[in-house]
């Protein structure tokens, strides 16, 4: 599967008025228009059922392996983007697991078993929005069995009681918005795999008004959406945040272009620009963070092992640029990892005197699965995670 990264939507929200805007960004203790502050999950992947009831600007998931740390996102972003059904087939092929078979349906429900309910609950802090979604098994198929032929072409009937097997071959996405102080409004989507065809239907006439993308662990190519946010960059000669970004990892990066057949390529200091792909794993992933972060403002990044491909050196460098694009472009990060060095390298930064404002906004929430299947919780602020670390506590 080629490397790609999913917007949810690309609608776009404005500030009407420039000091409210410059109100938010100055003052990083004030929420976002759009942050996720709570959610619940019950029923998807393994999960059975698990609360995270206070989360910050940046949330650092972290736990043992087979925890579900990437199936939260996953439900996070099937959350944000409840009206557009689609997102089921995509979770499954951030997997590799292609959607061929109607009974592929199952993946997204806890134990492979259609009976269990399947629910994503969230309260954001813009107008007080509460979303619940339900992803339900929807109409049942018969595949009667045909009748056998013999080598000649010769057929003739089953011998045995069968009527065909019953199968599920769509998912019904029912979501509800609950403004405060307004009338709760009703959405309805579905999605239909029929003999490996994929059939979408959204909700009728419903704008989504939450932005999010999800990053891939191996997300080192752009895709053409990341292109079209670089292209738009250079365009407002914007591009030298980016720029400046890189340089932390490669200092003799001077510059950043498109070239034909959108090819990216690279300033070093030689007499011609090199493409992107010639230089190092780290300088793709970190670039790749970057156009996400900024190609999603006012909206909610999720993006899956962020320390994948880098060096643990370049740590502290990356998280002060996801930290400052978050501030930046308004937008809230939801990322993973299992990776002690990066926890470590977080509360490094966090303790410069210059980012002490960002202390208050960082949760770290370990994940961990008890005997029984279920998973626990448990979330540490900047004083519990810098306590536990300097204790030595086990916090993965």
């Amino acid at each position: 599967m080629r490397n790609i990264s999913i917007f949810c939507n690309q609608n776009n929200s404005v500030f009407e008025h420039k000091l409210i805007y410059f109100e938010i960004v100055s003052i990083f203790a004030k929420k976002l228009p759009m942050q996720l502050e709570k959610i619940s999950i019950k029923g998807f992947r393994g999960i059975p059922n698990l609360e995270l009831p206070d989360l910050g600007r940046i949330n650092l998931i972290v736990g043992k392996n087979n925890t579900s740390k990437t199936s939260v996102l996953e439900a996070i972003f099937l959350l944000i983007g409840a009206s557009n059904p689609i997102l089921v087939a995509n979770v499954n092929n951030f997997r590799n697991l292609v959607l061929t078979d109607e009974d592929d349906l199952r993946f997204v429900f806890n134990n492979l078993d259609f009976e269990n309910q399947l629910q994503i609950k969230g309260e954001f802090s813009e107008r007080g929005l509460q979303r619940d979604l339900h992803i339900k098994p929807g109409k049942k198929v018969i595949y009667a069995e045909s009748s056998n032929s013999n080598k000649n072409g010769v057929s003739f009937p089953n011998l045995n009681t069968a009527t065909g097997e019953h199968l599920i071959n769509e998912l019904i996405f029912e979501f509800t918005n609950k403004e405060f102080q307004k009338k709760a409004q009703q959405f309805q989507g579905s999605f239909t795999l029929d003999n490996g065809n994929l059939t979408i239907n959204p909700p009728h006439k419903y704008k989504e008004a939450i932005k999010g993308i999800y990053v891939l662990p191996s997300s080192y190519a752009l895709s053409e959406t990341l292109e079209k946010q670089l292209e738009n960059l250079i365009v407002n000669k914007q591009e030298q945040k980016i720029v400046e970004g890189l340089r932390h990892i490669d200092s003799s990066i001077k510059g950043i272009a498109l070239g034909a057949n959108r090819m990216v390529y690279v300033d070093i200091g030689l007499s011609r620009l090199i493409p992107l792909n010639l230089l190092g794993d780290g300088i793709r992933r970190m670039l790749n963070i970057m156009l996400s972060i900024s190609g999603v403002n006012n909206g909610i990044a999720l993006i899956d092992e962020i320390d994948n491909g880098l060096h643990f050196s370049t740590l502290s460098v990356l998280w002060k640029t996801v930290l400052e694009a978050s501030k930046q472009f308004n937008v809230q990060i939801f990322t993973t990892t299992h990776n002690y060095e990066t926890l470590k390298y977080l509360k490094i930064l966090l303790d410069q005197p210059e980012m002490h404002s960002f202390q208050s906004c960082v949760r770290s929430i370990t994940l961990q699965r008890l005997n029984d299947q279920s998973i626990m919780a448990y979330t540490y602020t900047h004083d519990k995670l810098n306590y536990s670390i300097e204790q030595g506590i086990e916090i993965r």
